[in-house]
């Protein structure tokens, strides 16, 4: 019988500087930290596993490439253990479409 539910969630936000990509990316990052804790899941369950910047191109125009703007991308790892796990976990999963 399963015991735990690992549920993965990445951010990603497109915007014209870098600054302003990651201050999106984290700003969501800790709307979803604020939705975990609200369902009582222990900071040790919630990990970062992957952040990452780059500039993102528009590759379609036969002149050469446009630079449409930075990508900021940060990936969470949830771990979801007890009673009801799979019921939270799909609870957490619809209040996300909210962020």
């Amino acid at each position: 019988k399963p015991d735990i539910l690992i549920i993965n969630f990445s951010i990603s936000e497109l915007a014209d500087t870098t600054e302003k990509a990651q201050t999106q990316s984290n700003e969501k990052v800790s709307k979803l930290k604020e939705l975990f804790s609200g369902f009582n899941i222990p900071e040790k369950d919630v990990k970062t596993t992957n952040v990452n910047t780059y500039p993102e191109y528009d590759r379609s125009d036969a002149s050469g490439r446009k630079l449409l703007g930075y990508r900021s991308q940060h990936s969470l790892s949830v771990t979801l253990s007890g009673e009801n796990f799979g019921e939270i976990g799909g609870q957490i999963i619809t209040k996300t479409a909210e962020i």
